[in-house]
């Protein structure tokens, strides 16, 4: 969650980030195993984590980390009907989109506008870990390629949207990051927009 709240926070640095990696050993490991493969042709093996993310920089950092450190900690809040490869792979797809896009509207948005979008939907495989006729209704859904608000409309209960701010809130996160989350599935206001936290909903 420490490693969650600084990802979020833009001014977070690396040393605050690598102290509370380094308190996790599943996240010390995948900063390790990254930083000494291929995709970043270091000549000598890289041992420790400070040295692993400064080789990272900090935007792999927070995109590669904390979305491992998600699946990691949702991995067994589902029915066997969710299908959390496929759950995963169409969140990061999002976000590396909302990535690409932030890039072109300001830099200093592109990991808000990556984290909204990878959280956008992280409350779906809870909501359907404690109902199974949720769980069922989210499998038909893709089935028929029909959006989960679309369905929600149609059923009592609290929508995801609403649950992942909640999630939000409690992991401390600030409100720049649960408030584009919570209104992801309503249309933002049409042209480009001055303040940072409405440039980031209309990203996401």
């Amino acid at each position: 969650l420490e490693a969650i709240r600084l990802a979020a926070d833009e001014d977070a640095s690396l040393n605050a980030l690598s102290e509370a990696i380094m308190r996790d050993g599943a996240l010390s490991a995948r900063a390790l195993a990254l930083a000494n493969s291929p995709l970043f042709g270091q000549r000598r093996t890289i041992a420790s984590v400070d040295r692993a993310l400064v080789t990272l920089g900090l935007r792999n950092v927070r995109t590669c980390l904390l979305s491992g450190a998600l699946m990691e900690a949702l991995k067994n809040q589902h029915q066997s009907t969710i299908d959390m490869k496929e759950f995963w792979q169409e969140s990061l797809l999002r976000a590396k989109i909302a990535s690409a896009i932030a890039a072109n509207v300001a830099e200093t948005l592109r990991s808000r506008a990556y984290l909204v979008s990878l959280l956008a939907d992280v409350a779906v495989p809870l909501l359907a870990g404690t109902d199974p006729s949720y769980a069922q209704a989210v499998s038909d859904v893709h089935a028929c390629q029909v959006s989960i608000a679309e369905l929600e409309r149609t059923r009592e209960g609290r929508p995801h949207a609403q649950v992942a701010a909640e999630l939000c809130d409690s992991w401390a996160l600030p409100a720049s990051l649960s408030g584009p989350i919570t209104r992801h599935h309503e249309l933002p206001p049409p042209g480009r927009a001055h303040d940072p936290d409405t440039l980031v909903w209309q990203i996401a």
